[in-house]
């Protein structure tokens, strides 16, 4: 997540998730933060 030439896309597929909103979906349900504003609060 911090590597930002990833895309959230790129994350999802690389850790078996074909379909990034569902992976999205699942890192917000359990870290409740989205992966963007978990890439934003990384800058801090």
């Amino acid at each position: 997540m911090k590597d930002r030439q990833l895309s959230i896309g790129d994350i999802a597929r690389s850790v078996g998730y074909e379909n990034p909103l569902i992976f999205s979906k699942m890192f917000k349900k359990i870290n409740n933060i989205s992966p963007s504003e978990y890439r934003k609060n990384q800058l801090l």
